[in-house]
């Protein structure tokens, strides 16, 4: 969830409403919209929409990038996107994949993410182009509070168990 001037807003990918936590892996553009235009996605909040569109395949050239990331306790990032045109100007296939592995500076603290899209686009005619894409991925992670814990028992029993009427 995100906030804009306080207000919660909603999420899409490639304008569908979206709870998946997205990557950065896959994605070719941020959108925000506020206020009264969040409306016209027809699931907007006050807050407004941000919409992720993921990256397409291109039919007019090959593309290929690689991404990695080493950082403290252990983490390491790889991505890679392999643009492929099959057909010039009418076919091209895009695969984009991530994995990911993170320790945390706590105790039992981890992420790991594998995922992996593929996208299609084929233009037969001029004025006609259809596009295709999947993600499939697998993620867990160890959500771990950023306070210790506390015993308010042992401070309210030292206390005398005062009770107060509220």
């Amino acid at each position: 969830m995100f906030r804009v001037r306080n207000l919660s807003g909603s999420r899409a990918i490639d304008f569908f409403e979206s709870f998946i936590p997205n990557d950065n892996y896959n994605v070719g553009r941020f959108e925000l919209s506020s206020g009264p235009n969040s409306i016209l996605f027809g699931f907007g909040s006050a807050g407004g929409v941000v919409n992720t569109t993921t990256k397409r395949a291109l039919t007019t050239r090959d593309t290929f990038s690689y991404r990695g990331q080493v950082g403290s306790w252990e983490r390491f990032r790889h991505e890679v996107d392999i643009n492929k045109q099959i057909v010039k100007n009418v076919l091209g296939v895009r695969l984009m994949g991530m994995i990911e592995d993170a320790d945390g500076w706590r105790n039992w603290d981890f992420r790991k993410q594998r995922r992996g899209t593929g996208a299609v686009t084929w233009q037969p005619f001029e004025r006609t182009t259809i596009r295709a894409a999947y993600e499939k991925g697998e993620g867990s992670r160890h959500l771990a509070t950023a306070y210790n814990a506390i015993d308010s028992f042992a401070l309210w029993h030292a206390r005398g168990r005062p009770v107060k009427d509220g």
